[in-house]
């Protein structure tokens, strides 16, 4: 279980990580349920880019809970090694009172081999690596932002995406949309997409319903405006 910056006397960034097994003892009634069972451990994560420091973004493990054969987690050999579970951490606000939207965005690595020490970095997505201009996504924060394995994209993302919708842009809600191609490594900001467009919001709930092998829904709960 992480838990990821956020607000405390101002933005944060730091990394802190708990076996599931101790939170298991908590829940099933060996632990004193007042948390002093909940040893959150605070991770030193290095690395040649992480994100802006902020609060209100999104975090988006790259992780396929209905894989062909059982939970699968996204892989690039390129980046990381197999086993190593990828995180998108995207926007944010980098001051107090809800100001100053940011398009910054990082690939955050974790590797939880031995549970007894997690470790994780930062990583550069391979397109920077070989020197291209990695894209940026529009800055917001609030959003939401999905993972979608590659069996439900079709030819247009070959590897999968990360869709972020909504948000707030400029102090407003939004309900326009960004794309992270997972093959490229480059965002579309404001795709196009077809169909009815939602309501702008901030702040809500998502979730990826598959509805097939091969397709699925994405769906953005309500939220604030």
């Amino acid at each position: 279980l992480c838990c990821f910056g956020g607000w405390g006397f101002g933005p944060q960034d730091d990394l802190h990580m708990l076996k599931v097994s101790d939170l298991r003892t908590v829940f099933e009634g060996e632990g004193t349920g007042d948390g002093q069972n909940l040893n959150f451990k605070e991770i030193h994560v290095p690395g040649p880019r992480a994100p802006d420091v902020a609060y209100g973004q999104s975090i988006t493990p790259l992780f396929d809970e209905w894989g062909e054969d059982g939970p699968e987690t996204f892989v690039d050999d390129e980046i990381a090694p197999a086993g190593t579970t990828l995180v998108i951490i995207a926007g944010g606000h980098r001051a107090g009172g809800y100001r100053y939207e940011t398009r910054s965005w990082a690939i955050l690595a974790i590797d939880t081999e031995d549970p007894n020490r997690p470790k994780a970095k930062w990583v550069l997505p391979a397109a920077s690596c070989k020197g291209a201009e990695v894209s940026r996504p529009t800055a917001r924060a609030w959003h939401q932002a999905a993972y979608v394995p590659a069996r439900f994209c079709g030819e247009a993302h070959p590897r999968g995406c990360v869709v972020a919708f909504g948000g707030n842009v400029s102090a407003q809600a939004t309900s326009s949309v960004d794309v992270l191609d997972l093959a490229t490594w480059q965002w579309t900001p404001g795709a196009c997409i077809a169909g009815r467009e939602p309501q702008p919001r901030n702040c809500g709930a998502v979730g990826l319903v598959q509805l097939s092998a091969t397709e699925a829904r994405i769906v953005f709960g309500p939220g604030g405006a």
